[in-house]
Order: C-alpha cells, then sequence, then structure tokens
C-alpha cells in the first residue's frame, strides 16, 4: 500500500496569572490598587495540510495584551532547537511527533504559553512512470523516454536514466540510440533536494535493424549447473544478407568469450544474467539475455512436513502407499538450492505435486524449476461442469472495486491531515435530525462512484428491518426496475433479523466489530447526535455497461461542505447495490452486501475509534473471511462465495499472483484474498477476523505496524508458526488440490464448527472443473506459488526429481495424494 502522510496541529492558549504588588498601609480610604495588565498568546495553524521532514514549517504566534504593550516571542521547537519573532519558520530534520512551545513576554515583564502539537512526516515520491516514443524500436532508431513523479513536499526533482545497455542519461525526458537488438530494462531514478528517491524500471524491445542478424537463441548445455562445472553455451542467428556472424558473450561475473560455442566455469552459486551479441560484417548487431542458475548441490534434504492421522509420509523419502504424503525443504541459505530428490512407496495414477513459495512480503526471488523433465499442471486443459464465463463476468466488479478503495483511502488521508482533532465531543453541525422513514417514502440518491459523472437515483423504501443496535435497515428500490420486492425482501431477511427468526447477517457483524457508527466523529462528519442513523442499502437500476456490483463510499459520512471531494455525500450510511446484479444472482449479492457492510464497519471503528487502516490486501481480504463468516447464516443452500467464486477464480490463475502486491485491485488478487481468508477462517475460527479489526494496530500513522507484521503476530498468538507458514501451506493446500477429507493437520480447508461454523471445502472437486492455465515459471514476487504437477505413470514406485532449482528463500513442498 503507498504510504499516507498525515499531520495534525492542535493549538492550545495560556493565559499568564500575575502576583499582585503589596501596598502601604491605609485607612478606610484607601485606593484599591488597579487591575493588573494581562497577556495571551496562541499559535496559528501552519496552513499546510500535511508538514514533510526537511521543508519549512510556518509556524506563527499572535500575542494579546489588555493593555495594549508590545510582545515579544521566543519558541523552544521540541526538537531540541529553539527560535525568535513572530513567525520563526523551521524546519524538522526528523519524522515525528513534536510539541512546539512559544513564550509571549511584554514590555511589563508579563509571559504567556501556548503548545501545539505537531506531526512531521517523511515525503514519498510517487513510483516513476516511464513512456517511451514507440513501444518498440529497431536497434540504430533514436528513442524518446519521459519521466513523470511528483514530490508531495514540493521538492525539485531531478531523473537519472540507466539504459540497460551501459548507458546514461540524465532529465525529464531523454533521447537514446540501442545500437543492437535485444530486451532492455530501462531503470528511471527519480531524486528530490533532500535525497530521497524513487525507482521504476520498464522492458523495452529493440529489434534488429534492416539487415542485422536476428536476436541470437542460447542455448546451454545444462538446465543449470553448479559451481566449479564446465559449462558449454552455443548462440545461433541468423543473418538476412547471409553474411558471416562473430559471437561476442558476456556471463555476468565478470568474464567474457567469442565464438558461436564457448565454455565457461562459474566460480560460485548465484543467478547469472548471460549475454551475446551477434554481430554481422557490416557491424550491425543484434543481443539476447538469458538468465542461468547456478546453484549448490543439495541430495534429499526434504523433511515431513505434514503430522496427524491424515499424514502419510513415513520418513524423509518414504510415502505409506495411500492418502496424503507432505514434505518440505525451505532454501535458507545464501545461494540457490540445485535440488534433487527420491520418494519411494509411490503408485501409478497417484498425483504428484511440486508447490513453491515465497512468502516473504519484501523480497522477490529468482526464478524456481521444477527439474530436469518439464511438468505441467495436469489439469490445464480441462473444461467441464462450471461456466468459466460466468466467473469470469462476476469477478469484473472486483476490477473496479479499486477505484472505491482509492477514495476510501484518499478521503481518510484528508481526514487526518485535517487540524480539526477526533472527539466524542465535537460534533457535525447542520446535519438535519434522523426523520422515521416509512414504506413507500421516496429519496433522491446519488451514486458518486464516478464523482466527475454523478448520477441521481430518485428510489422508494421497499423493505424496513430492525437492527440488534437499534438501528433501522432501509432497504430503497428503484421504481423503474431492477432488484424486484422479493429479492430486496430477501437482502432484508438476511441482513437484520432473518425476518424475526434470528440474529442476521449485519447483526453478527456488529456484534464481532462493532457498530457501524458511534460516539466518535469528527466536525465535518454526520452524526448520531440527532437520533440513531439508518444503514441505507440503496439498489439503483443501474445500466448494463456498470461496472461497479457494490460499494461503500466513505464520503456519504461527511458533509457536503467537508472537501471538494465530498460535494455528493449523500450525508448518510448508505452503500449502492447493483439493482439488476441482484435480479441476476440473488445468491452472489446477497454474499457482495456482507462485503460492502465489513467496508462500512472497518471505516468507522478502525480510521475513525482507532486510526488504523489496513493495507488493500488486507482489508479486501478480511472483508471476503467476512462473507464467509455468514454463509451459513444468511444462505440455506449450501452457497458460499469463497467455493464458487473465489477458489476456483484463484485455481484459474495458474498461481504466479502476488498476494500483497495490489497495485490495482483485479479478480486475480481477490482470488487470492478470499481462497486464503477461507483458509484462515478453518485455521483459526471467527477470532482471527474479529482480532483483525479489534486487536491490528496497523496503518500509516505513527507508531503503527504494517499489515502483513499485524497478520503475523494474530496468527502467532493463535498459536501458529506465522504467515508465512500458513502461506506455505496454503499453497500446497491449493495447487495440490487436496480433498475435503482425510487431511494431515494445519492443510487444506477442513470443516470448523468451533468459534465459527464453516463447512469443509474439497478442492480436488472444484479443480476438475476450473481451466488451470499453465503458468510459466517467472521470478517470484513476494507472497506468490508456483507449481507443477504430474500423475505417476505405470510401473514406478517412487517418484524422483534432479536438479530443481530452489530460489533463496523459497520453500518446496512436494505433496503426493491418491
Amino acid at each position: 500500500m503507498t504510504k499516507i502522510a498525515q499531520a495534525l496541529f492542535v493549538s492550545a492558549l495560556s493565559v499568564a496569572a500575575l502576583t499582585a504588588c503589596g501596598g502601604g498601609g491605609g485607612g478606610s480610604d484607601s485606593v484599591a490598587p488597579a487591575p493588573l495588565p494581562t497577556l495571551s498568546v496562541s499559535i496559528a495553524s501552519p496552513g499546510q495540510v500535511v508538514l514533510y521532514t526537511g521543508r519549512n514549517v510556518s509556524l506563527s504566534a499572535s500575542a494579546t495584551s489588555s493593555a495594549n504593550l508590545a510582545a515579544t516571542y521566543s519558541w523552544d521547537f521540541g526538537d531540541g532547537t529553539t527560535g525568535t519573532g513572530t513567525a520563526p519558520g523551521h524546519v524538522f530534520a526528523k519524522a515525528g511527533t513534536y510539541t512546539v512551545k512559544v513564550t509571549a513576554s511584554d514590555t511589563n515583564g508579563t509571559k504567556a504559553q501556548a503548545t501545539a502539537t505537531v506531526v512531521i512526516v517523511d515525503a514519498v515520491l510517487t513510483t516513476p512512470v516511464i513512456t517511451s516514443s514507440t513501444a518498440n524500436s529497431q536497434a540504430g532508431f533514436e528513442v524518446t523516454f519521459t519521466g513523470a513523479s511528483s514530490d508531495p513536499s514540493g521538492g525539485t526533482l531531478t531523473y537519472t536514466w540507466d539504459f540497460g545497455d551501459a548507458s546514461s542519461a540524465t532529465g525529464v525526458s531523454a533521447k537514446h540510440a540501442y545500437q543492437t537488438a535485444g530486451i532492455y530494462k530501462v531503470a528511471l531514478t527519480v531524486k528530490n533536494d533532500l535525497g530521497t528517491t524513487a525507482t521504476s524500471t520498464l522492458s523495452f524491445q529493440v529489434t534488429p535493424a534492416t539487415g542485422a542478424p536476428t536476436l541470437p537463441v542460447i542455448t546451454p548445455s545444462t538446465v543449470n549447473s553448479t559451481p566449479g562445472k564446465v559449462v558449454t553455451f552455443a548462440a545461433a542467428a541468423a543473418d538476412p544478407s547471409q553474411l558471416a556472424l562473430t559471437y561476442a558473450w558476456d556471463f555476468g561475473d565478470g568474464s567474457t568469450g567469442t565464438g558461436a560455442s564457448v565454455t565457461h566455469t562459474f566460480a560460485s552459486a548465484g543467478v547469472y544474467n548471460v549475454k551475446v551479441v551477434a554481430t554481422n560484417t557490416k557491424s550491425l548487431s543484434s543481443s539476447n539475455t538469458s538468465q542461468y542458475t547456478v546453484g549448490l548441490p543439495v541430495s534429499n534434504a526434504l523433511v515431513v512436513g505434514c503430522s496427524g492421522t491424515g499424514c502419510s509420509s513415513t520418513g524423509a523419502s518414504s510415502y505409506a502407499g495411500s492418502g496424503i504424503g507432505v514434505w518440505q525443504y525451505k532454501n535458507t541459505t545464501s545461494s540457490p538450492a540445485l535440488f534433487d530428490f527420491t520418494i519411494n512407496g509411490v503408485k501409478a495414477g497417484q498425483v504428484a505435486t511440486l508447490v513453491f513459495t515465497n512468502a516473504d512480503d519484501k523480497l522477490s526471488l529468482s526464478q524456481p524449476a521444477a527439474g530436469a523433465i518439464p511438468v505441467a499442471p495436469s489439469l490445464a486443459q480441462v473444461y467441464k461442469t462450471l461456466n468459466m464465463m460466468a466467473l469470469d463476468a462476476q469477478s469484473s466488479p472486483d476490477d473496479a472495486h479499486s477505484l472505491m478503495r482509492y477514495k476510501n483511502q484518499e478521503l481518510l488521508k484528508l481526514q487526518r491531515a485535517n487540524p480539526v482533532a477526533l472527539s466524542s465531543s465535537v460534533r457535525a453541525v447542520n446535519v438535519p435530525p434522523v426523520k422515521p422513514v416509512a414504506v413507500g417514502d421516496t429519496r433522491t440518491w446519488v451514486d458518486a462512484y464516478d464523482s466527475a459523472k454523478p448520477v441521481s437515483y430518485n428510489l422508494k423504501v421497499s423493505q424496513i428491518c430492525k437492527l440488534k443496535s437499534g438501528r433501522n435497515a432501509v432497504f430503497w428500490a428503484d421504481p423503474t426496475g431492477g432488484a424486484t420486492d422479493a429479492d430486496i425482501q430477501a437482502l432484508a431477511n438476511t441482513f437484520c433479523l432473518n425476518g424475526g427468526a434470528g440474529t442476521g447477517g449485519f447483526d453478527v457483524l456488529t456484534d464481532t466489530m462493532g457498530d457501524a457508527y458511534g460516539t466518535k466523529s469528527y466536525s465535518n462528519t454526520i452524526t448520531d447526535a440527532n437520533g440513531l442513523m439508518d444503514i441505507n442499502v440503496v439498489l439503483p437500476n443501474v445500466p448494463a455497461n456498470t461496472g461497479w456490483g457494490g460499494y461503500f463510499w466513505g464520503g456519504n459520512n461527511f458533509l457536503k461542505t467537508a472537501y471538494p471531494s465530498t460535494k455528493n455525500s449523500n450525508e448518510a450510511l448508505v452503500f449502492f447495490v447493483n439493482g439488476p446484479g441482484v435480479t441476476r444472482d440473488l445468491n452472489f449479492y446477497k454474499s457482495t452486501l456482507m462485503h460492502e457492510a465489513v467496508h462500512m464497519i472497518n471505516f468507522y471503528q478502525r480510521a475513525f475509534v482507532r486510526d488504523t487502516d489496513h493495507d488493500t490486501w488486507l482489508e479486501e481480504t478480511t472483508a471476503m473471511m467476512g462473507e464467509d463468516i455468514l454463509a451459513k447464516t444468511i444462505f440455506t443452500g449450501g452457497f458460499n462465495k469463497m467455493t464458487s467464486v473465489r477458489i476456483p477464480q484463484y485455481l484459474n490463475t495458474g498461481g504466479g499472483v502476488s498476494y500483497v502486491n495490489w497495485p490495482a485491485l483485479s479478480g486475480d488478487n481477490y482470488a487470492f484474498g478470499g481462497a486464503f481468508g477461507a483458509f484462515l477462517n478453518r485455521k483459526y475460527g471467527a477470532s482471527l477476523f474479529k482480532n483483525l479489526v479489534t486487536s491490528c494496530n496497523d496503518g500509516t500513522a505513527a507508531g503503527k505496524v504494517t499489515s502483513y507484521s499485524c497478520l503475523n503476530t494474530l496468527i502467532l498468538s493463535a498459536g501458529g508458526l506465522g504467515i508465512a507458514d500458513e502461506m506455505t501451506k496454503f499453497g500446497a493446500s491449493i495447487w495440490s488440490n487436496l480433498p475435503s477429507s482425510g487431511l494431515p493437520a494445519g492443510y487444506g480447508f477442513p470443516q470448523r464448527t468451533v468459534d465459527g461454523s464453516f463447512d469443509a471445502i474439497d478442492v480436488l472437486t472444484i479443480s476438475k472443473s476450473v481451466p488451470i492455465k499453465a503458468k510459466a515459471f517467472a521470478n517470484m514476487a513476494p507472497t506468490t506459488h508456483y507449481f507443477a504437477q504430474e500423475t505417476i505413470a505405470a510401473g514406478k514406485t517412487t517418484f524422483a526429481k534432479s536438479n530443481m532449482v530452489v530460489p533463496v528463500g523459497a520453500t518446496l513442498h512436494v505433496v503426493i495424494r491418491d
């Protein structure tokens, strides 16, 4: 998640108290002494929304003397430095919270003091965006690269380019001509005047110039190697004019060579970029680079990775013959591992799966390899009962969800930078009292999903139901179409007290998370002061091309006058649900309604009450965990979006999806988050979900931890081994397609009836209905899985692999099942 800068400025006023001067004795006609002059001083807000390290903070003070005496000012900035003057201005060298104190003294010696708290944050440059004048180019032709970045603190930026061919340049735009064909990594580093930097890269392809050789193909004698072993590299390119070619090599370790075929010995383990340049007699060239892994040999280093009655691993290299066996290896060395192993006791027809996991949230790892014999997912071409077109249609709203998530984050950024403190005593003004509504009442609601083109809908009350909190839930229908009254009745019955039969979905959430609103509010937000506000579910008859399925926008919690971005606020607790979508797929939208309800409660309970904010991946995972928790409360036919949508979606990706890197929300990201959330629910129960809301002290404010660290701490507190361990076990469970029963401890999605009620999930059955894309192995981004799967051949009693590559820090799971 992008770090959100925050600033808080609270000014306090102090009046000096003077001691009375002594008087002479006197009779009854003595005159009372004249009142002593008083002095007061206050510190004005700096007028800057966010205060940054290294930038001038405009401080100013104003003193008022009852005797109109002149005043002087002395400052203590709280960072060990002092100053004088009415408006001294100050630069804070480090981020932090500082108490600034000013002392005013008048010419009579009277003093007064005032203090203010300032929060100083480090400026984070936006990630540079690189654009090129052409999508690709030919060798010898000039290309213009342009960079764009910004410094929220207003600093001056410099741009430095590395074109990936030992050439560099400076400036916002730079021109460059590549002399040889190839694929180059263009790197742009942006630095401000304080030394803060941000970097991004662009992969740019250069094709051979007319008459130049084709891109040379590099073929090593072995797929990978070990230190000290001789490797032969062959290069082959074609020249359009049949001219003779020469080849120049760079092995990436400081060594070079020439010739169409060369030998080389790497002295140490590592991942090397081997480059060859093919040049004809007209000096026209093209080049290619291939990643080559030199690993440390590791043989039979697997350890048993499972326990319990469902575990069929009887030793580091032996299997019981049936059931589920799990083994694992983590490369904790500083070099890639060239891995061999053998497992005895397998049978023909069993399925063996290799799962590679990078469970770290920060480090990208090199590319894994599945062994000397390539294997692909055995289900890569299966298309059976599941309608994948429908699944894709259900996932499309996930892409649109990113806009509302971004808008909510920006709103929190504005509020945290607002100098008005959060307080139970500060109330919104100009908000009309809550008026009771009745079925049939009408109101205009503004759909502000697209803030540039808000749409107004005139809707009527279709259903009203009572929540345990004492609030009403009001369901607004569109007379022009969309959700029917029967559909809305079904939504109301699941949302509230199930038609009077018991606790409804929203009640379960508020019992667990807390109410959707309460006593904590800002001066620019709506309020319960005039009566408990309703929870409004608005179901407009949106056009068929509307991208969103449902959304909660925190801007509706603010006054229209709060910020320019909230001018379209409905000034109500409300979320929008796609009316026609409800009619098309009622169960899906019942679950979507609960998803948005989690966002609504989180917005208040975390942002307002606790000043915390999950990273996007954890916020969305939490919302989907809530859907999973409520599945058995709101559905009677066994529907669960995690089973019907999220897990199938994630299987369909084939892996290679990062859990924590959500630069733009997508169906793949949601699939990972929902599937992992369902795994955690069945492992730790509903209490983990509750603690994510009430105990997770994560966010961008000072003193907060990362969302990854917070989830890790909660898992450890629940008796687990941490998020990395769960990430690897989750990957093994999903990609080896484990069934719903006979599971080893800690693997799969078993039934849970304590601390929540969760049905078991049969991933094996789901996998037979999903086309699983055969994802080519690539460098492992943070929190990613790659897998390979094959069926044990006839006559085989062992499963063995050689020359597998396990990157530094990666974990390998080997799973065998019937």
